[in-house]
């Protein structure tokens, strides 16, 4: 009897349908683009402004409301507009529920901005035009009417059921490496795992910039535009739901890119390949010399 492997690409084998049926070796990862700028300034030493009970406001950073403003597209106008609510810490042992809030404020409130739950005044914000927010802690489960009102009568408000639970998994085992390398261009590659359920989609930053969001049951990105260097990468998991929006933990990881050309590796795109043990053979799908599937 025979012992060991035989292997053999997908011109030999006889069950080759199989790879063109339910895997898609050729696909390839969500891509976006790196447009080198000025990234935001890491999160503020946050600055308090009420206690009301169980709940505490207190100011975002820089980070934090550059990250808000990629959640959302919304227009400005009016005097405070556009309210988005969403929930970032779950069931925390001091703060319970966490919702943090953005809005604009394209004019002058020089009495500041009031900010309701529920109907009641919880404080009222200093004037700050442009984009602003704030952190509410001590939420407990439940809906929550959040309210902000500005000069002249107007506001903008948001129903933010707040959960015990985050709604989705989170990606584990975030890695990132040089990928492919051309004359032109020269590509930051991440790669993780997440067994679901799936967030929405995933917001992706590349040392502190947002390029932009990809879906949420991808499993690895790339990023094109890239010099050497080196780069941290990270992912921010988040779902708008009928009954709010809620985002995930910042994960992260860091790598140095060389942009230096590499021979390829074997499955570095995708391969179907046969191997042979005794009487019995088996398909095994690989993309980016990772394991998909056996048959």
């Amino acid at each position: 009897m025979r012992t060991g492997f035989r292997w053999s690409l997908l011109p030999l084998c006889p069950l080759a349908f199989i790879c063109a049926r339910g895997v898609d070796l050729a696909a390839e990862p969500a891509r976006l683009d790196y447009r080198p700028g000025a990234a935001p300034a890491g999160i503020e030493t946050p600055r308090h402004l009420a206690t009301n009970g169980r709940m505490r406001v207190r100011t975002l950073g820089a980070f934090e409301r550059s990250m808000g403003q990629g959640m959302r597209t919304l227009p400005g106008g009016g005097d405070v507009s556009n309210l988005f609510a969403v929930q970032v810490v779950f069931s925390d042992p001091i703060d319970d529920g966490v919702v943090a809030i953005f809005y604009d404020e394209p004019a002058p409130n020089p009495a500041g901005v009031r900010l309701l739950i529920d109907g009641a005044l919880l404080v009222t914000i200093p004037n700050g035009q442009g984009a602003a927010g704030v952190a509410i802690s001590g939420l407990l489960p439940g809906p929550a009417l959040i309210r902000i009102e500005g000069a002249n009568g107007t506001f903008s408000e948001a129903l933010q059921v707040v959960l015990a639970d985050l709604p989705f998994a989170l990606p584990v085992n975030l890695s990132c490496r040089q990928g492919i390398v051309t004359d032109a261009s020269c590509e930051l590659v991440g790669e993780w795992e997440n067994g679901g359920p799936f967030p929405d989609r995933y917001i992706v930053l590349v040392n502190g910039q947002s390029l932009g969001a990809i879906a949420g049951d991808d499993m690895d990105v790339g990023i094109n535009g890239i010099a050497a260097g080196n780069f941290t990468l990270a992912l921010v998991p988040f779902s708008p739901t009928v009954d709010g929006n809620y985002s995930g933990p910042t994960i992260q990881t860091s790598c140095s890119v060389a942009c230096k050309k590499l021979a390829p590796a074997v499955g570095a795109v995708g391969f179907c390949i046969l191997a042979c043990a005794g009487m019995g053979c088996g398909l095994l799908l690989l993309r980016r010399g990772k394991l998909l599937a056996a048959a």
